[in-house]
């Protein structure tokens, strides 16, 4: 069953997902890595719907980004027409962030020529090695002049350079007569050279070939490039098939050796020399033999020519030399040149050949066609590298433009930083006037002193605080996840502080009766890292963190720069609810490589001074803020502390 063509037109990407396309690939961008996509139809089983170029808004087309191959190793494997199948949604396609000023596109998508089918975003298909091409055929124009296609052709043919060469295993050859197209075939194609090709008769159409006007079939599908104009032209083969048949315009492509060999399998017989009475029991065997004697498709022309050929034999091998002589000078010039071009023969020709004035022009008139045809090359050559001098100069200004974006940005990022500075200095002397507000709370802080007296108290011994701490500390931090904030916020800024507010700023901005199960909270820490982070992690990675976290002092983050360690544990601090500024549970600190001690770290005791001089004032701070909380004996969740070593 052949292809049919939908009369409407796909208008909605989400039709595309996980179907196959056939797709123009554009791959002359001023990007390295970047390709332009321009699916055309979509190919459901037996059914092809055109897709419309507003399916692609902006361009037409999907920008993609090739991985695991080079720009012009991905056209050299693929071509430029190719059946393309993305697997994945239309919400899993991601923003186009790399390259919004070179493409006016909210769509990217990526091409890993190393990964399996199915697991990149898209797929290509060499349009050649798919099964849609087996069903299809090639339309071909050729720069060869008027072909005569009523007997086998001799010479190869040259397809004009501004098509799609041949991508399909037959093709029709298209040709104007009197200003109508027809197109002559199916044919065979093999590549002898570039740009040149041989072409024979297909054996599954007895080797005939029909003609038929191109306006008459009704199956016809035109791929563009990137600009409109037609790329490849392509018919179903079904559709071939039933013209063929019903086509009063065929010419038999058999070759004469073909021919000669069915008269061989008729005779039974190899011999050179046959008996008149040999050669008339032959003529009557094949009038009467079969297609299966024969191992050709016998029809009416064909017996034909086969007794023809009988009979040239036949009354060639009683002639004289003399009479062959003269009638060599009867014979066509068709004929003759067959004869003459036979590699036995060619040799004894040559010589007498260059001498004929006709041959000599026409050696002469095919030379000044090839002259133009290099000159043409020549020129089409400077327009390609005028184009790509163009190419380079609009690379330049996209680069330039470029600059110009990032300078923006880098001056928006200083702006924002210097707001967010003035924020920060608000929020200090915000934080200076509630410590002085504080201070004259007297009555309030003696109250505070005496409930915590009373909960100290009420610990039977050390080992039942010790308890009631650990099981604070894990109920905190399952709490802190539900309501991750921003990271950033400093510690306390000396003992006596974490004295006085500690107790209430410690615990995390929601209820502390919500209770979450450990599956819960896994639930919620992966959300957090992959969904809305946007991390390449999997639920038991995000496990194993949560447990290095919980079972150690220390967990090391160890990786190449800029592969998200020093972001992660933000992350992990914020969905634990650690950022927050009523928690105040997370600190971040650098790590020099000058550091041999703890005192490079924390401090040193200055004995002159008689003070701890700090070394580093945000580790310093969050240890003052610690002790003071052992010594109140506040139940809050543990601090981490985040430390940084560059490479």
């Amino acid at each position: 069953m052949g292809f049919t063509l939908a009369s409407r037109k796909v208008t909605s990407i989400s039709e595309c997902v996980r179907k196959e396309m056939i797709t123009y690939v554009e791959y002359d961008g001023p990007s390295p890595k970047r390709a332009i996509t321009y699916p055309q139809y979509l190919v459901d089983e037996d059914k092809i719907t055109r897709i419309d170029t507003t399916t692609f808004p902006e361009i037409g087309g999907l920008p993609v980004t090739l991985e695991g191959k080079t720009k012009e190793e991905y056209e050299g494997i693929f071509g430029r027409l190719v059946v393309m199948k993305t697997n994945v949604d239309v919400d899993q396609f991601m923003d186009n962030n790399y390259y919004p000023h070179l493409e006016h596109h909210r769509y990217n998508s990526i091409a890993n020529y190393n990964w399996k089918p199915g697991r990149s975003n898209i797929d290509f298909v060499e349009f050649r090695k798919s099964q849609i091409s087996s069903r299809l055929v090639q339309i071909i124009s050729a720069d060869d002049g008027l072909i005569d296609f009523s007997q086998p052709l001799v010479s190869t043919i040259h397809p004009s350079v501004s098509q799609a060469m041949p991508l399909t295993k037959y093709i029709m050859l298209r040709q104007e007569i009197d200003d109508q197209p027809y197109l002559y075939g199916p044919f065979e194609i093999e590549q002898k050279a570039p740009g040149v090709y041989s072409i024979k008769a297909v054996q599954s159409f007895d080797e005939y070939i029909f003609a038929e006007k191109a306006s008459s079939f009704t199956f016809k599908l035109t791929v563009n490039d990137g600009e409109g104009n037609p790329y490849a032209r392509l018919l179903d083969i079904d559709e071939i098939k039933t013209r063929f048949t019903s086509s009063n315009r065929k010419y038999d492509w058999m070759p004469n050796e073909t021919v000669l060999s069915a008269i061989a399998r008729v005779s039974r017989t190899t011999e050179v020399g046959l008996s008149k009475n040999e050669a008339r029991n032959l003529k009557t065997a094949i009038e009467a033999c079969t297609d299966l004697e024969t191992k050709i498709v016998t029809t009416p022309e064909r017996r034909k020519r086969m007794l023809t050929a009988l009979s040239k034999y036949e009354e060639w091998s009683t002639l004289s030399d003399n009479r062959k002589r003269e009638i060599i000078d009867t014979v066509s010039s068709e004929q003759l040149a067959q004869y003459v071009l036979d590699d036995e023969h060619f040799a004894e020709f040559y010589d007498k050949v260059k001498e004929n004035e006709q041959i000599r022009q026409e050696v002469a008139r095919r030379q000044a066609d090839l002259e133009k045809q290099i000159q043409r090359a020549q020129e089409e050559t400077a327009q390609a590298e005028q184009r790509a001098r163009d190419a380079k100069a609009a690379a330049d200004e996209a680069e330039a433009s470029r600059d110009e974006v990032k300078k923006r940005i880098v001056a928006e990022t200083e702006a924002e930083l210097t707001g967010r500075k003035a924020e920060l200095d608000k929020t200090l002397e915000d934080l200076r006037s509630a410590k002085a507000d504080l201070e004259n709370l007297e009555e309030g802080k003696v109250l505070a002193k005496r409930a915590i007296k009373n909960v100290v108290e009420s610990f039977k011994d050390e080992m039942t605080a010790s308890e009631k701490l650990l099981e604070s500390t894990v109920v905190r931090e399952i709490l802190g996840a539900v309501n991750p904030v921003p990271s950033g916020t400093a510690p306390l800024a000396n003992p006596q502080q974490a004295n006085e507010v500690a107790p209430t700023l410690a615990m995390p901005a929601m209820l502390s009766d919500d209770k979450l199960s450990a599956s819960d909270l896994l639930d919620r820490m992966s959300d957090t890292v992959i969904n809305r982070a946007g991390r390449d992690f999997t639920r038991n990675d995000i496990a194993n963190l949560m447990i290095c976290l919980t079972q150690g002092y220390i967990t090391t983050f160890a990786g190449m720069p800029g592969t998200g360690k020093t972001s992660l544990a933000g992350i992990l601090a914020g969905a634990l609810g650690l950022t927050q500024p009523q928690a105040n549970r997370f600190c971040e600190v650098s790590v020099e490589r000058g550091w041999t001690s703890y005192k490079d770290f924390i401090g040193f005791y200055n004995p002159f001074m008689e003070r701890v001089e700090p070394a580093n004032a945000a580790a310093y701070q969050a240890f003052e803020q610690l002790d003071a909380e052992q010594q109140l004996k506040d139940l809050t969740p543990p601090l981490r502390l985040r430390l940084e070593l560059r490479a």
